[in-house]
């Protein structure tokens, strides 16, 4: 499994377990834990949002090979994997 998938899995099972607590434990201030958890979503949001902006750049270097390669090999390489994984999914369907 990728990293990044891995990490946002982790982050989301936290937040599920944070937010389940209330329901099995008694949490005298509610309101601040709910603040408390709200500010650590905007913390995982703003971090989120920089690593996208890397990706964003990576996608963007990598457009540029793919253009100066020409459409012809970029037409050919994605027939390529879309005939592929149709005929992956047809084997194993059966």
């Amino acid at each position: 499994m990728n990293k990044q998938k891995f990490q946002r899995a982790v982050v989301l099972g936290l937040y599920v377990v944070l937010f389940s607590i209330p329901y099995y434990l008694d949490i005298y201030y509610q309101t601040f834990y709910y603040v408390f958890i709200s500010i650590l979503f905007l913390f995982t949001m703003i971090f989120e949002f920089e690593e996208k902006v890397i990706a964003e750049e990576r996608f963007y270097r990598m457009w540029k090979k793919t253009r100066e390669r020409g459409i012809v090999f970029f037409a050919l390489k994605e027939w390529l994997k879309t005939i592929g994984s149709i005929f992956f999914f047809l084997v194993l369907e059966k």
